[in-house]
């Protein structure tokens, strides 16, 4: 087992507070916590020394990237998506990554739903008669489409999708 302590971590951008303190206390991190993005000339010094990548998303990591890497040993995407990273390319030089799959899929879920119930209810739309002090005028709001006894078409029935389905049959 790698002693953590002795591991060094590049991080590609700005981390959390949270993140930022268990890296920075379990190895040894080099972190820009500026504003704005990481100087190239910093983060290349940073990457030919880094046996860790701690990746917000906000960098390509292809096989130039990997060039200016010699010592990584693995890439932590802060994300659920790793579009930004030619798995191959890593899979080659034994660089393993890895991602937060899963780890949005409620709160996507609870903001899918919200908007089919916003749209078909109208409610933000009510909300901003009401804010506008129109409400006792009640002219042209409506109370949009009930959607009781109603069908719900989803497209996609992936991790969201589905988390979807147990939401709209509760309600």
């Amino acid at each position: 087992m790698t002693d953590l302590k002795k591991m060094t971590v590049a991080a590609s951008g700005k981390l959390r507070q949270v993140a930022y303190d268990i890296l920075n206390e379990q190895t040894r991190l080099l972190s820009w916590q500026q504003g704005g993005k990481v100087p190239q000339e910093q983060f290349d010094s940073w990457l030919a020394e880094a046996e860790g990548l701690y990746s917000i998303g906000n960098i390509k990591v292809d096989e130039a990237f990997l060039a200016k890497a010699p010592k990584l040993k693995v890439i932590a995407q802060a994300s659920v998506g790793y579009d930004n990273i030619d798995i191959a390319a890593c899979s080659a030089h034994g660089i393993a990554v890895g991602n937060t799959p899963g780890v949005l899929v409620d709160a996507v879920a609870d903001l899918a739903y919200g908007l089919i119930l916003d749209s078909a209810r109208s409610i933000a739309r009510g909300w901003r008669h009401v804010e506008s002090g129109k409400w006792g005028e009640r002219k042209g709001l409506g109370f949009g489409v009930d959607l009781a006894g109603k069908t719900l078409g989803i497209v996609g029935l992936g991790d969201i999708g589905s988390a979807v389905v147990p939401r709209a049959q509760a309600s």
